[in-house]
């Protein structure tokens, strides 16, 4: 990925990521915009728009995140959202797309987005109700 300012990669990076932008430059920050393409569908298909913000607020420890968007119904829709490291398009495919890969994690298209092949497992965070103890009484001596 590069910095293209003035492209129409650029801009179009831009209006994607108004928000975020907005809310860096209230922060104090002007984050370094990147864009990339990359063909992952069918070869008469519109490249995929990768973008990412640089800055302090925008990277943390894992690195910073990527943003991927495809083209359909005549406008880019959000595909792919914060993927850390460096993106990689593989060779296999799934369901029509290639698969993405970030550092070691591995994207495949489920029909509407990119999902993790290895997503997080199933947590209970429901709180649990505590018992309480039965009270012991400790013998006198």
């Amino acid at each position: 990925m590069q910095s293209r300012p003035g492209t129409p990669l650029d801009a179009a990076a831009r209006n994607l990521l108004a928000q975020d932008l907005g809310d860096s430059r209230r922060s104090g920050e002007r984050p370094l915009v990147l864009t990339g393409t990359a063909k992952l569908g069918a070869a008469s298909d519109r490249p995929a728009l990768f973008v990412q913000l640089q800055s302090p607020r925008e990277c943390g420890s894992a690195g910073c995140s990527t943003v991927v968007y495809a083209w359909s119904g005549g406008r880019y829709q959000r595909v792919l959202d914060g993927a850390t490291g460096r993106m990689t398009v593989a060779a296999t495919r799934h369901r029509g797309m290639a698969d993405l890969i970030a550092d070691k994690e591995e994207y495949l298209w489920n029909g509407s987005a990119y999902v993790s092949r290895d997503p997080a497992p199933n947590v209970d965070l429901r709180p649990r109700r505590q018992h309480p103890r039965p009270h012991r009484n400790r013998p006198s001596s």
